[in-house]
């Protein structure tokens, strides 16, 4: 579902990979949410509900579904927060909320470095890490993923597969006008030589 999204907002015909937060990312932040409506309930049970207040009792309710729906969207948000590796370069993509979204375009050319770091034990332990696209007056971090080192190796591996194709293609280019030279050339010379031995054959 999430491939089929993402695409869907991404105007590029070539998509190699799409890099995303490890699953415990999401956990971790549904846990918090819950923990809070948790001690909402308490607060309530204990609570509102003893001061025999509909209204507050409404109000509270009302304050526990707006929460909920709120973990539902950061998670979501979460689960589409990609990095997008197309032949142009690679696309961070981000959604905040219902209708907001953003995609920022890291160009190919412009990556100079790919680096990680696993900042404890625990992400270790854990296998997981941050990765560092270095562009050449910015940094751009991407948090908690699955696998940093690998993840690393995989961005810089398709860095250098699209810039060694792109880099072909444009040499293939930059020839052709040397190659119709080279034709020109030829065809003169064998006009010249046609020319030359036709005006010798009749002078004689």
């Amino acid at each position: 579902m999430r491939d089929q999204i993402v695409r869907k907002y991404i105007e590029t015909d070539h998509i190699y990979d799409i890099i995303w937060h490890d699953m415990r990312r999401f956990i971790e932040t549904a846990v918090k949410y819950c923990l809070f409506l948790v001690v909402l309930w308490l607060a309530y049970v204990y609570g509102i509900s003893l001061l025999q207040q509909p209204f507050l009792q409404t109000i509270w309710a009302g304050l526990g579904v707006v929460i909920y729906i709120q973990m539902m969207y950061a998670v979501f948000d979460e689960y589409l927060d990609t990095l997008i590796i197309t032949d142009k370069g690679v696309i961070h993509f981000q959604r905040d909320g219902l209708w907001k979204q953003k995609a920022d375009m890291l160009s190919r050319v412009s990556i100079e470095s790919v680096s990680h770091a696993q900042d404890s034990l625990r992400d270790s332990i854990t296998s997981k890490g941050d990765i560092s696209i270095k562009l050449e007056d910015t940094i751009s971090i991407f948090r908690d993923i699955s696998d940093p080192a690998e993840t690393s190796n995989t961005l810089l591996q398709y860095k250098d597969k699209i810039l060694g194709r792109h880099n072909y293609m444009e040499n293939e280019v930059s020839h052709e006008p040397d190659k119709y030279n080279i034709l020109i050339e030829a065809l003169g010379e064998v006009v010249t030589d046609y020319v030359e031995k036709k005006n010798d054959t009749g002078y004689y």
